[in-house]
């Protein structure tokens, strides 16, 4: 058994996976043709520091980050935002040999093209238009070493509401007018329950303060909230979805006494900015 005593222990797993996937603990690496021993994050707080004196550390959440965006479209990002987080991706992959020119920039393809700098909301783009939108960033970047780039790609990610959520696949059966298949995100800010088709359409949020506890029954987990309706939703992931709730929410004390002053379920709460979540209704 492994004696982990780094204080940041709880935010990070070691496991084994399978294409991704973490053994469950029935299962046994060596009947597997091909098993990866896995260190990554499993939490992204808000609360906690994303510098670090630690420069591995960091890299990690900048290659986690990277990934959410990149590859696994997890943390929607808006096109204002997009062509910054690539140019910060090119410039960390290829450094000094990054071109600055518009048309260089389209016309990357041996090792890594331009397209595979963006979510894959944006696969039907011409390399051009994406070439557009990062090349002022890259001539802006330019000069930063490796490790800033690295935190300045982390600092735009913990910008976005969506940051450290784990998302899930769901039929919400119960507390919407609109049943059917959503993304649950569960995450240290609240839920939210996104549009199946387009992440960036959020359908209902439910701030931390308004969750009063939840309950589990097979693939069917139930939210109940201090004045809200119940959230009654069935999912192959229902285990994973009371894991984060426990850690996202019970664990970290944010089920408070009295509920969120905010009664618009559909417009405050988990995703409102800093800024305007001070203003109150």
């Amino acid at each position: 058994r492994l004696r982990r005593t780094d204080a940041r222990r709880s935010t990070v797993g070691l496991f084994f996976a399978d294409n991704g996937r973490p053994l469950h603990r029935s299962e046994f690496v060596g009947d597997l043709r091909q098993a990866a021993f896995v260190l990554k994050r499993t939490l992204g707080l808000l609360h906690e520091p994303s510098r670090s004196d630690d420069v591995l550390f960091e890299r990690l959440n900048f290659l986690q980050c990277e990934d959410d965006v990149l590859n696994e479209g997890r943390l929607p990002i808006p096109r204002k935002d997009a062509g910054a987080l690539a140019a910060l991706s090119l410039l960390a992959t290829m450094g000094a040999a990054t071109p600055i020119r518009v048309e260089d920039l389209a016309a990357l393809a041996e090792d890594l093209s331009i397209g595979e700098c963006y979510p894959s909301a944006y696969e039907g783009e011409a390399p051009l238009t994406l070439a557009s939108l990062a090349a002022p960033h890259v001539a802006e970047f330019r000069k930063l070493d490796a490790r800033a780039l690295h935190r300045a790609f982390v600092d735009r990610c913990r910008a976005r509401p969506l940051y450290g959520a784990h998302v899930f696949e769901v039929d919400v059966v119960g507390g919407l007018d609109a049943p059917g298949a959503y993304r649950l995100a569960v995450g240290s800010r609240g839920l939210a329950l996104l549009d199946d088709d387009d992440v960036f359409g959020v359908d209902c949020r439910y701030a931390v303060g308004d969750v009063a506890s939840w309950a589990s029954t097979g693939d069917s987990v139930e939210v109940r909230f201090r004045e809200a309706a119940p959230l009654l939703v069935e999912s192959a992931q229902a285990p994973g979805i009371v894991a984060a709730l426990d850690v996202c929410i019970k664990r970290l004390g944010v089920v408070v006494e009295e509920p969120s002053q905010r009664r618009d379920w559909t417009a405050h709460g988990l995703f409102a900015a800093p800024a305007e979540e001070s203003k109150g209704d």
